[in-house]
């Protein structure tokens, strides 16, 4: 027997609206055997069409439903079993990735019948961790191999929050809950298995030690990561003495010095670091977690270079461009929390007769934040591609004459201080309502329901930013996040415009100075917007054009039916309520 999680892309936070599409695609795999022809693979953003992509390979032809059921589940019809989990979702908003999907396959000619089916999911659902959330199962049949597709939302449907697969080992306890199953329904074992039971035991097929009790315990006992882990020891024979000189070390300036007695570097790669070992590299954690980096930070502090390491002029401009890369993350993360805070001030002011209108609006609004982060984070990562269109290697960086790092320029966001759901068209791609050019090709304002983003700063273009949002959101006190440039021509025009900004909490008040500036700035209104971009950005600007050239396509997604999943979602919060209350 075979069990398999299908997953390609890592866990990580999805969109309502995503998460909520690969539910519908699963599940109406599973109980009606049908791919989601309606969605064109093209139109299809790369997590979902990765699931779109499993679900075709696993169809055979002449498949069919033998036999289905659920767990935590009241309807039995397709749509309202969608419904159903689309609503769990929504206890646990932040959850990554709540959708899981397996497929327990057996060997050629294995057939279970109805109640060792049964038992085979009383058994999964025991050793996962999965009691208290939905499951939705079903068994193949008619092609080589039975197979049962079973679908969980990873939502503990009585506390509202995730549930982590079988404690973080999900893989490893795949392998024992196959193991289990082979030995209770007497099935061939695979050959090349990792585990064995007896008796409901669990045993390590290569050591024969106990991984795991009948009962399911498993403390104290044999653990086969720590084998894993051992054999990093005997890799190569001269970490040894590379380990030992990094025990010994008490500061970086140690670490650094005894490490280049073993002709060894310790030095920051990506977001981590790497030992270079003579002309060999291996990660830290290879000799331990105790010489990785962030153990090494907080035993020795922040990191610190070798004062003898000697810097090229090319390593000095590539951490000019690790530098850039460093500021554009920091000004994502301030966008990033300030549409969190907005999205905060509007759920504590929602005020509504009835609790459904509350869930309502809190739906609404969740998808609202999910459309503004996807706004914010295409943006950025637009600067990011501009960094790497425009950084050279070496080879390239000589032949051009050694020229210097070049900043990017970074987009500024104006959002209202609350949002407001009527008349709200959802997009989660990122790509814009509106979206309006320069006559030479450079974007200057992109636009959604909830968030004006501004690019290539200048006053005509913040001009129009606060003008837009003016009348988008009349009467609403705008919040900025920007560089000084853009901060400092918001406070002097929405001064101008009688308009209320803030920056990071603090209302902008135009200076005097700046108003007696303001008529001299206004005879330069009517020139044309000229590009200030440095020399050198050619290549990352025809880039950034093409993506900002492409035609927008018009909005119009509208909510999914938010009313039944508000009305389910009550339903699930009055089972948890009344099963607290029970337990008391």
């Amino acid at each position: 027997m075979i069990v398999k999680r299908i997953r390609k892309a890592r866990r990580k936070k999805r969109y309502l609206q995503h998460v909520m599409t690969a539910v519908h695609m699963s599940a109406a795999y599973i109980l009606d055997l049908t791919t989601p022809e309606n969605h064109a693979a093209h139109a299809l953003p790369a997590y979902l069409l990765d699931h779109y992509n499993e679900l075709r390979e696993h169809a055979e032809a002449g498949e069919k439903v033998a036999v289905s059921g659920s767990r935590n589940l009241r309807s039995t019809k397709l749509r309202e079993i969608q419904r159903e989990m689309a609503a769990a979702l929504h206890l646990a908003p932040n959850a990554r990735d709540p959708i899981e999907h397996y497929v327990v396959s057996f060997r050629e000619g294995e057939i279970p019948d109805a109640a060792q089916i049964e038992q085979v999911i009383e058994i999964f659902v025991a050793m996962m961790g999965y009691k208290n959330c939905q499951l939705l199962w079903s068994a193949h049949s008619n092609t080589s191999n039975f197979h049962i597709h079973i679908l969980v939302t990873r939502v503990d449907l009585i506390s509202g929050r995730p549930v982590l697969p079988a404690e973080g080992w999900e893989i490893d306890r795949l392998h024992q809950f196959a193991a289990v199953i082979e030995e209770a329904q007497g099935w061939s074992k695979e050959p090349n298995a990792i585990y064995t039971a007896q008796g409901g035991d669990v045993y390590d097929v290569q050591t024969g030690q106990m991984v795991r009790r009948a009962d399911g315990s498993h403390l104290g006992l044999y653990k086969r990561n720590a084998k894993t882990n051992a054999r990093f020891d005997n890799i190569e024979p001269e970490l040894s003495s590379v380990a030992s000189a990094m025990s010994a070390a008490n500061s970086w300036f140690e670490l650094h010095h005894l490490l280049l007695l073993q002709d060894t570097r310790y030095c920051l790669k990506g977001s981590g670091a790497m030992l270079i070992v003579g002309k060999k590299s291996y990660k830290p954690s290879t000799l331990g977690r105790q010489f990785s980096l962030p153990a090494l930070q907080q035993k020795f502090g922040p990191y610190q270079p070798s004062p003898l390491a000697q810097q090229t002029p090319h390593d000095r401009y590539k951490e000019a461009y690790s530098r850039e890369r460093k500021r554009v993350n920091e000004k994502k993360k301030k966008a990033l929390q300030e549409a969190r805070e907005a999205y905060l001030r509007t759920i504590q002011s929602i005020k509504a007769d009835s609790e459904l209108e509350v869930l309502l609006a809190e739906v609404r609004l969740q998808m609202i934040l999910d459309e503004v982060e996807a706004q914010i984070k295409k943006a950025f990562e637009d600067a990011r591609r501009t960094i790497a269109a425009n950084q050279l290697a070496h080879d390239r960086w000589h032949a051009e004459g050694c020229p210097p790092a070049i900043p990017v320029t970074l987009p500024a966001f104006i959002l209202p201080n609350q949002w407001k759901t009527e008349n709200f068209a959802y997009s989660v791609s990122g790509d814009a309502n509106l979206r309006i050019h320069h006559i030479d090709g450079r974007r200057i304002l992109s636009e959604s329901s909830a968030a004006i983003a501004a690019f290539n700063i200048s006053r005509e273009s913040t001009m129009l930013a606060l003008r837009r949002a003016a009348q988008k959101w009349p009467g609403s006190a705008l919040n900025l996040t920007g560089d000084h440039e853009f901060i400092e021509q918001c406070r002097i025009e929405a001064n101008r415009l009688g308009l209320s900004v803030f920056h990071e909490g603090q209302q902008l008040i135009a200076a005097p100075s700046a108003m007696a500036d303001r008529s001299s700035q206004r005879k330069t209104s009517e020139t044309p917007i000229r590009s200030q971009e440095p020399h050198g950005t050619q290549i990352a600007r025809k880039k950034m054009v093409d993506i900002s050239n492409e035609t927008p396509q018009p909005t119009d997604k509208k909510l999914p039916d938010v009313e039944h999943i508000a009305d389910d979602l009550a339903y699930l919060q009055h089972l948890a309520q009344k099963h607290r209350g029970a337990g008391r």
